[in-house]
């Protein structure tokens, strides 16, 4: 995870990336370490309007969508498992 301003950057296996490029799968499950967790509650805390952009890993090409949801879903060795769900907009 990696911040840059209003906005949260995550890296996606291409999979991945394409299914959720193309709006069918609208969020991402991570694991957070504490330090990321507390970051991202930060941000909940002060922004308006958090952006999430997430990056395919083999061709770099990314996307960016207004975070809709964020929700802790459990915790797994000293972990935060969180889901986060964005608005579905039309692909660039």
């Amino acid at each position: 995870m990696k911040i840059e301003g209003n906005k949260i950057i995550f890296k996606s296996l291409p999979e991945f990336w394409e299914k959720e490029y193309l709006n069918k799968k609208p969020y991402t499950i991570r694991l957070l370490n504490e330090k990321e967790y507390d970051l991202l509650l930060g941000l909940l805390g002060v922004c308006d309007k958090l952006l999430i952009e997430i990056q395919n890993t083999e061709t770099k090409q990314s996307f960016t969508r207004e975070i809709r949801d964020v929700s802790q879903l459990g915790e797994f060795l000293g972990k935060y498992l969180i889901g986060i769900a964005w608005e579905i907009e039309e692909n660039e």
